[in-house]
């Protein structure tokens, strides 16, 4: 039996994160190149892999479409900036 329902517009845009601003692309590059190396999902997950502070600002930046720097810091920044 086939039960009618109601469509609902996306809430979040389809395209979400996926604009980033021509200015940030070295800084996104980078941060893609970070989050490679942290063995994300897969088949053998490490969850604690990661440095919690970089996958902080890394989840920071992604959820604000790279435009919006971490709390309390002037600029958006690159894992390496971060590490020093």
């Amino acid at each position: 039996m086939v039960t009618p329902y109601d469509t609902q517009s996306n809430i979040v845009p389809l395209t979400f994160g996926t604009n980033v601003p021509t200015a940030m692309r070295s800084i996104v590059a980078a941060w893609t190149a970070w989050g490679r190396k942290q063995h994300f999902g897969g088949s053998r997950p490490a969850p604690d892999v990661a440095d919690p502070n970089l996958l902080n600002h890394y989840d920071w930046y992604a959820a604000h479409g790279w435009r919006l720097p971490y709390p309390g810091e002037s600029a958006i920044l690159t894992p390496t900036q971060l590490l020093r």
